[in-house]
């Protein structure tokens, strides 16, 4: 894993790595390990929303806590990405 970071480093895909990282460590029970990664991508990263998204999850699933839950989508949403939020919803459906 620690070579594909150094190889897209600076890349959109690092951030894809970077959560990929993330769910390798909630697979370990390393949840504090996975929202730390997930903490560092911020707004202006691609891949924000489902960063936030797999956060949202953590919290609710992981740490059973719907305040934080919903704390990961009003950041979101308080910084533009609500139309990215309910498309992701949707094509889930």
């Amino acid at each position: 894993m620690q070579d594909a970071m150094n190889d897209f480093q600076g890349s959109a895909e690092e951030v894809r790595i970077t959560i990929a990282n993330a769910d390798l460590s909630i697979a370990r029970n390393d949840v504090e390990s996975a929202l730390t990664m997930l903490r560092n991508i911020g707004p202006n990263q691609p891949y924000f929303v489902e960063a936030r998204e797999k956060m949202a999850d953590i919290y609710l699933h992981h740490r059973k806590d719907k305040k934080l839950y919903a704390s990961c989508y009003r950041y979101a949403y308080e910084n533009g990405f609500y139309s990215l939020i309910m498309r992701n919803k949707i094509e889930r459906v």
